[in-house]
């Protein structure tokens, strides 16, 4: 029986860029704009938020805190802000030296994020040397259905030359991309915890192991684990 050979995909926001902050600081700004909804109350929806395409994440802010805007309008007012934050956000610790080991041993690697290519790319405008080491890149504009549904991974296996399966090795931090990715041929699923959301969240959705950072991957035992190459000794 032949074994495909290991492709890895990451998603973006909480995984290899610190921006989660930035969506925090301009989503609870809208929050207490229109509904003078507090910090507190506003991280209490935080974790529906994580993994979500734009226009739903919209949606569910304006639902839970009956916002008198509409989702477009939401989104309008978001983006003028986090359009400011985003070029300056930094990459998460131990994301550059995974992405260089994984560069190195010849493994493809990619990104799924349910941002916009627009967002996106602000994301990245001061890291286009890393960006250009990602071989595929598939965003929320590009996917008719956002995380939980498998579409968005099926598509970045297939950008980076496979078809989706247990070979693919997926890292989230969103119990929705969890889903996503176990939807999608049952991919391996890397759960990076965020501070927000409950740790059983992501195993009910099938992570394989719970991290607190990428760091914490950079072991022998972790990489071993899912088929990727230790770091030279």
């Amino acid at each position: 029986m032949t074994t495909s050979p290991p492709v890895v995909i990451f998603d973006c926001d909480g995984t290899l860029l610190d921006t989660e902050p930035a969506y925090l600081e301009a989503e609870s700004a809208i929050a207490a704009r229109h509904g003078g909804v507090t910090l507190e109350k506003f991280k209490t929806v935080v974790p529906r938020l994580l993994g979500t395409v734009p226009l739903d994440s919209a949606r569910i802010v304006i639902e839970e805190f009956q916002l008198p805007i509409t989702p477009e309008q939401y989104l309008s007012e978001r983006d003028e802000l986090t359009s400011k934050l985003f070029p300056h956000v930094g990459i998460l610790p131990g994301c550059e030296r995974l992405v260089t080991h994984l560069q190195s041993c010849g493994i493809p690697f990619g990104i799924a994020t349910s941002s916009s290519r627009k967002m996106f790319l602000l994301k990245m405008k001061n890291k286009q040397e890393w960006l250009h080491t990602f071989k595929a890149v598939v965003t929320g504009d590009d996917v008719a259905h956002g995380k939980p549904h498998p579409e968005i991974f099926e598509k970045a296996a297939r950008a980076l030359g496979s078809d989706p399966g247990p070979h693919c090795i997926v890292f989230e931090d969103a119990p929705a991309g969890i889903q996503a990715g176990r939807a999608a041929g049952g991919m391996r699923c890397v759960g990076l915890v965020n501070e927000f959301t409950n740790r059983s969240l992501y195993q009910d959705a099938g992570a394989e192991i719970l991290l607190s950072s990428m760091e914490e991957f950079l072991t022998s035992d972790c990489l071993e684990q899912f088929g990727l190459p230790p770091f030279p000794s």
